[in-house]
């Protein structure tokens, strides 16, 4: 008897260390993604359908197929990717971070599409997200014929949404804003992508509080397309030209002093330039 219980507590406990869930390309998805299930793999292409939520709770770590392609049009597109028609809500905590990254442990590897957010609403929210090692996804066509590349590991397309306590690592582009988008973006960091963020179109994103620094180009802006920046610290020399500068911003050639950046640790050493000088007298950045 005892045996017995031994046995299924012990199938139990295996079950949940390396309970994981796997997605097929193709694959619609709504309702919650739960820590408990961790982590979600996406084998392809996953759509969040118009009209439906996915939330995702603190703590889930999304792994996105990775490959050498990027053209969506290409009909063996490999690489991971997730597509939201609907309504996404990725909000973690402070310390149970919400993670997209590729498939690799430790980081390396080829990389994955993008999170797309091409929805008719402007209710999608991140908050204590890190997303690192994608690609961007070019040739994509809209419903409406129009032929679209998302080009940042988080991208919007013509609708609006709230990203806060967010880290970009490791992208072609952290953040990409098109056609008549609005993001708004707080606390956040943009740390050693191609490019920090893009903004097309007549895109707008609105940064509060943010870091940008160590990016091979801080800002791509096409168009009327642009960025305004309060209370941000901005690697010097990598502001772009209509970029707008709003007030309270540190444009500095120094590093943040982050106090581990090779190492993913994004938290301020106690000598950092951005210590409470965000708005409100709070640290710079997402931590």
């Amino acid at each position: 008897m005892y045996k017995l219980l031994f046995s299924l507590l012990f199938a139990m406990t295996g079950s949940l260390l390396f309970a994981q869930e796997y997605i097929d390309a193709g694959s619609e998805v709504s309702g919650t993604w739960k820590k408990s299930r961790s982590p979600y793999i996406l084998q392809g292409v996953t759509i969040v359908p118009q009209g439906k939520t996915l939330t995702i709770e603190p703590g889930v770590v999304v792994r996105l197929q990775t490959g050498d392609a990027e053209d969506y049009s290409d009909p063996d597109f490999p690489l991971g990717m997730l597509r939201v028609f609907g309504t996404l809500i990725a909000k973690g905590t402070e310390k149970d971070r919400i993670l997209f990254t590729n498939m690799e442990d430790d980081g390396e590897g080829d990389n994955w599409g993008a999170v797309q957010i091409c929805s008719d609403k402007n209710k999608s929210a991140f908050a204590f997200c890190t997303f690192e090692y994608a690609r961007g996804v070019v040739n994509i066509e809209l419903e409406d014929g129009q032929t679209v590349n998302a080009t940042g590991a988080l991208s919007f397309i013509d609708c609006g949404g709230t990203v806060e306590n967010c880290v970009f690592r490791g992208s072609w582009a952290g953040l990409n804003a098109k056609g008549e988008s609005q993001v708004k973006v707080r606390f956040s960091d943009f740390v050693a992508n191609k490019y920090g963020m893009e903004s097309n179109g007549d895109a707008k994103i609105l940064l509060n509080s943010c870091i940008v620094y160590g990016n091979e180009n801080g800002f791509f802006i096409n168009q009327e397309g642009g960025v305004t920046l309060s209370y941000c610290f901005v690697e010097k020399g990598s502001l772009h030209e209509n970029a707008e500068d709003v007030k309270g911003n540190i444009l500095n050639k120094k590093s943040p002093l982050f106090k581990d950046e090779d190492e993913g640790d994004f938290r301020l050493d106690k000598k950092s330039p951005c210590l409470k000088k965000g708005e409100g007298n709070k640290n710079i950045g997402a931590y």
